[in-house]
C-alpha cells in the first residue's frame, strides 16, 4: 500500500483495519505505526528545545557583545517624569 502525500498515518491505518489482511498483521502495523508517531512527536520537541536554547545563547551573546545589560538598557529607555524620576 502506497502512502500518497496528503494521506495522514491514520487514513493509512483505517485503510489497514479494513482491508483483508490477517489480523496478527493488521495489529502489528497499527502498533508500528503508533510507535513511529510517539517517535515523531519525541523528535518534534527535541528540535523545539534546541532552538529554544540556540535562541538564548545568541541573546546572551548579543548582550556580551554590546556590553550593556538588559537593565543598563532599560533604564536608558524608561519614562521619566519632568524631574527625571523613572515612573513607574
Amino acid at each position: 500500500m502506497e502512502l500518497k502525500r496528503r494521506e495522514s498515518w491514520g487514513t493509512l491505518r483505517r485503510g489497514i483495519r479494513s482491508s483483508s489482511l490477517p489480523p496478527i498483521l493488521k495489529d502489528a502495523i497499527t502498533l508500528w505505526t503508533n510507535g513511529w508517531k510517539q517517535r515523531m512527536e519525541v523528535e518534534k520537541r527535541k528540535h523545539r528545545r534546541k532552538e529554544k536554547g540556540l535562541k538564548k545563547v545568541k541573546n546572551e551573546l548579543k548582550e556580551k557583545l554590546s556590553n550593556e545589560s538588559t537593565h543598563e538598557k532599560r533604564q536608558k529607555t524608561a519614562k521619566r517624569d519632568e524631574k527625571g524620576k523613572i515612573k513607574r
